[in-house]
């Protein structure tokens, strides 16, 4: 059996939105995290207002990779789900309670240091979930005689727990990036501060997964050339180092987005190596893209709805993040709330 160009290009569409999804969710994870480094009520007040004003957006590409599995990959979403469903049932949890958080300590002065603390909480609680989840896809799903998952524990080993450690300081690091260009005074200073802390630790924790990536793969094997892969991965450490390195010093940048940019690709760099690492297997060690694959049929409909969807997404984040533009000050967003 072989992979149709369909099944590609829909593989595709799928590693682009989970891409746009661990970027632009992964800022607002992290400054949900990073609330934990501030104590005063009005700054803490000030950063989930910043997440507020595209968090259900952010989301909307978690969704379409999610759907988009079910649909045109189903022995993988069938085999895959039962075995990482406690971190995805926390995951949603979390964003759920995350969602509520932001809108209540809008409205509820009394209780903003407790929605603000349910906001950490469930920032922390769903990228450690997501961390476990993505790194799964490496080191894949062991199956047993009936083909189902072996043990519903299987999504913990020391690769997940290694790629989650990476994916909670580099999403910290996103949110710090975010905030350096778009709060002001201290919340720009406290999260330059932290940006440079967590730079190199990022370098360090990036070159540890995608190395190690090479070794815990269960279908990596170097003597049955595989060199390409090799070199590809190499390539993408390469880039990787330089891209923390050069964010180092732009992090002395003011009103500039770039920044972000660089604190980003660590974490898209990574994302990728795991799936040069596993092609062409989506399920490490035993499915792959051509196994997996749905019906022509519909690829056909999928890639039509998905040809609609993702340039409407994209337009309705780009007005988003246009209208929200500038930097968010405390007495801007107490002038809003003075309206409501």
């Amino acid at each position: 059996m072989t992979t149709s160009i369909s099944a590609f290009i829909w593989l595709l569409v799928m590693v682009f939105a989970l891409s746009m999804y661990v970027v632009l969710d992964g800022y607002d994870l992290g400054i949900g995290m990073l609330l934990f480094t501030e104590r005063d009520p009005h700054l803490r007040h000030t950063r989930m207002e910043i997440v507020a004003s595209a968090l259900d957006g952010n989301e909307i590409w978690l969704v379409m990779v999610g759907v988009g599995i079910y649909a045109a990959f189903p022995s993988v979403y069938s085999t895959l789900l039962p075995a990482v469903y406690l971190p995805l049932v926390l995951m949603l949890f979390s964003l759920g309670f995350r969602g509520v958080a932001v809108e209540m300590q809008g409205k509820v002065d009394s209780y903003q240091s407790l929605w603000g603390t349910v906001f950490f909480v469930g920032s922390l609680l769903a990228t450690i979930c997501q961390g476990l989840v993505i790194g799964t896809l490496l080191t894949g799903i062991p199956l047993n005689a009936h083909h189902t998952p072996a043990s519903q524990l299987s999504f913990l080993n020391g690769y997940t727990i290694l790629f989650t450690i990476f994916y909670i300081a580099v999403t910290c690091l996103m949110g710090a990036s975010w905030l350096n260009n778009k709060g002001e005074s201290r919340i720009e200073a406290n999260a330059k501060l932290v940006a440079r802390i967590l730079t190199p630790i990022v370098g360090v924790l990036f070159l540890a997964v995608t190395i190690v990536g090479m070794f815990a793969s269960p279908v990596l094997d170097a003597t049955h050339n595989e060199g390409f892969k090799i070199a590809a991965v190499i390539g993408i450490i390469v880039l990787g180092v330089l891209a923390t390195i050069i964010l180092f010093f732009m992090l002395k940048m003011k009103n500039s987005i770039m920044p972000f940019v660089f604190s980003c690709t660590p974490l898209v760099f990574a994302v990728l190596s795991i799936g040069i690492i596993s092609y062409p297997y989506l399920l490490p060690p035993s499915i792959t893209i051509a196994q997996a694959q749905a019906p022509q049929s519909t690829f056909q409909f999928l890639l039509i709805g998905e040809g609609i969807l993702i340039p409407i997404t994209i337009a309705y984040q780009f007005f988003a993040h246009w209208l929200f533009r500038g930097k968010f000050t405390l007495d801007i967003i107490e002038t809003g709330k003075a309206a409501q």
